[in-house]
């Protein structure tokens, strides 16, 4: 009996590991309707650059995914009348190498703050304790990049300063659950860095942002991404220029299509 007791208390505490956790929730109105989007992990997450090592989570690889959950995660949309619609989030991590090596989602719960590192080396005990009493991130910022609804998601935190993220949502042009994806490669979700994303949202018109600077990280080349909302479709173009002597953009190089 009581080997009969230990294995249910061990069946419930695995089936209360599995059920879906709600990361956050958020009302808003598309097209004039009232929604509810939510992320939902599949079951409980594990640390990703999370308080058991604060030191690391405060380095250039955990640059915007600390104090992080990792799990499997689908973004849920309600609507009246409407199927619950559902968009799976783990394979537009695949390039990233925070968590398992498997694609899976990596996001921050907890903010960090300039002093953390600092305190942790001194050996603060209760820091860890006062992280996760601070506000949790929240995930969703919706803006429009292409028309209608998204929000962004940090997918690679690269090199230091260097995030990469993706716009996820609904357009007029498709109004299902999806990444938005660029002219060029229409089946792949669109990875860009935040400047390039809030250039999209700002307005109509080509916008040139430098992604690598001559000498940035001792670089003797200037990468430029040139984006453009056109009719709801994104174009994107790279474009590559030498740097002279002194370290100024010079000849262009290439001109791409991404």
């Amino acid at each position: 009996m009581r080997f009969l007791a230990a294995l249910a208390v061990l069946l419930l505490a695995a089936a209360a590991n599995a059920a879906p956790v709600v990361r956050a929730e958020e009302q808003l109105t598309v097209l004039g309707k009232a929604e509810t989007w939510q992320l939902v992990w599949a079951d409980k997450p594990s640390a990703a650059c999370g308080i058991d090592d604060i030191e690391t989570a405060n380095t250039c690889e955990c640059q915007g995914f600390a104090y992080g959950e990792t799990g499997r995660m689908t973004l849920v949309r309600i609507r009246d009348g409407k199927p619950v619609e559902r968009l799976k989030l783990d394979p537009m991590f695949a390039e990233r190498e925070i968590g398992p090596a498997d694609a899976i989602t990596v996001m921050s719960r907890w903010p960090t703050d300039p002093k953390d590192a600092e305190r942790a080396g001194a050996g603060d005990k209760s820091l860890a304790e006062e992280i996760v009493h601070r506000p949790a991130v929240q995930p969703m910022h919706f803006a429009s990049y292409a028309g209608g609804t998204q929000f962004l998601m940090q997918v690679v935190s690269d090199p230091c300063g260097h995030r990469t993220y993706v716009a996820v949502g609904v357009t007029e042009k498709e109004p299902g659950l999806h990444a938005l994806t660029s002219q060029a490669h229409p089946r792949q979700p669109l990875a860009m860095s935040l400047a390039a994303w809030q250039a999209l949202a700002s307005g109509p018109g080509d916008h040139a942002i430098v992604e690598l600077a001559c000498g940035d990280h001792g670089s003797e080349v200037q990468d430029e991404r040139v984006v453009a909302s056109v009719g709801g479709r994104i174009d994107v173009r790279r474009r590559r220029y030498e740097c002279d002597g002194s370290g100024k953009r010079a000849a262009l190089l290439s001109e791409t299509k991404e």
